[in-house]
């Protein structure tokens, strides 16, 4: 429904083999550790709003994330993918300003704006990000343990990870992450193989297997947080852009942006319900007056698309006809939002359930016949960094 700081260091890629050698090379990818909050409003892209807290209240969540990071991972590379303009620069510089103070021999700071850099063309640009982090990578290491002499087994640890993010950890992430992959597999790889060394052919299989299982693992946290496959998943999967993987990341953009205003709300409430978090406190019925404003409008364009359709009574085989209409009526709702001035929380999926009101616990306190009681305030579950 919205984004917000969520940071879930549970995100690696691991080769095994039966024949006594067990190797894994980890990464993270996770949300920036600051307060902030993204609220859909019909916007192509909504304003991202960090929190008014105060200064000592947003240093101290992210040390606190990054304190844990480095009790599981001893030092890390933060690697930042976010615009330097546009609605992402705000959260980007106040990412920077708040993490460069905890910046040490432990903890280092990449920022890199992979949009400006790279587009959706200039993959080569990578290497400007790749000079900086290939360094990192082969002083992080990786794990192995080669029990091939049961007496004796040889054990290499990994002794720091890449920590990878950019707005929705989804797509830019995904490709920056199957190129640390890629630099540390082949690495990997000379431990099963020591003595031999691939042929070309061998080494485009390879080289395949690992850009599908990337693409198919971006797919599948995309089609999960976002309800789309991951963009620049073409690039991942076969090393090329092409006209059809440009078409496919224009369609899941909308399709993104339909889910994220017309249907996450529904999403955010199922989500909360199995965890917990809310409750489907009284009825669940939206008052009359929820859609007051908009019923009129949206039963004209609603008959005018129907209208529109029987009239032209497009050939089911006309390719993508379904999007095309979806297109048309999104298009025609934003613009008369837009012209009219409407509140957009009357059409936009907004949750419904309520988080429940806990009672403050009190303390009884026998002190001259009087009690007291003290209420303490919940704090917030957006405000815990993982």
């Amino acid at each position: 429904y919205q984004r917000r700081v969520r940071a879930d260091p549970s995100i690696g890629d691991e080769i095994k083999n039966k024949g006594g050698i067990l190797t894994s090379f980890v990464q993270i990818r996770g949300s920036i550790p600051i307060l902030w909050t993204q609220r859909p409003n019909l916007s192509w892209e909504p304003p991202i709003r960090v929190k008014a807290k105060p200064h000592s209240v947003q240093q101290s969540t992210l040390q606190n994330h990054f304190h844990d990071q480095l009790d599981y991972y001893t030092r890390q590379t933060s690697v930042s993918l976010i615009k330097l303009k546009g609605s992402e620069s705000e959260l980007g510089m106040q990412y920077t300003k708040f993490i460069e103070p905890v910046t040490n021999e432990k903890v280092s700071y990449i920022r890199f704006d992979l949009q400006k850099e790279v587009g959706h063309t200039r993959y080569q640009n990578l290497s400007k990000l790749f000079s900086q982090t290939d360094g990192k990578l082969e002083d992080y290491g990786f794990f192995s343990l080669d029990c091939s002499d049961t007496n004796n087994p040889n054990v290499s640890t990994q002794t720091g990870t890449m920590r990878t993010n950019c707005k929705d950890n989804l797509d830019r992430t995904n490709l920056v992450q199957s190129r640390f992959a890629f630099n540390v597999a082949s690495k990997q790889l000379q431990k099963f193989l020591p003595n031999y060394h691939l042929t070309e052919s061998e080494q485009r299989t390879f080289e395949s297997l690992l850009r599908i299982a990337w693409a198919d693992n971006g797919d599948a946290l995309s089609v999960q947080y976002a309800g789309t496959p991951a963009m620049r998943s073409d690039h991942t999967r076969t090393g090329k852009t092409s006209f059809q993987g440009h078409f496919n990341d224009a369609k899941g953009a909308i399709t993104r942006y339909y889910i994220n205003n017309f249907e996450d709300g529904r999403n955010q409430d199922a989500i909360d319900l199995v965890i917990d978090k809310r409750k489907a406190v009284g009825s669940y019925k939206v008052s009359k007056n929820y859609y007051k404003k908009s019923n009129a409008i949206m039963t004209l364009l609603t008959n005018f698309i129907t209208l529109l359709f029987k009239t032209l009574q497009p050939s089911r085989d006309i390719p993508y006809i379904g999007t095309i209409f979806c297109i048309i009526w999104m298009a025609l709702v934003f613009i008369v939002w837009k012209l009219f001035r409407l509140d957009p929380n009357y059409i936009i999926d907004l949750p419904r359930l309520k988080i429940p009101k806990t009672p403050p616990p009190t303390s009884k306190t026998q002190t001259h016949s009087t009690s007291a009681a003290t209420p303490t305030s919940p704090e917030s579950s957006d405000k815990k960094v993982q």
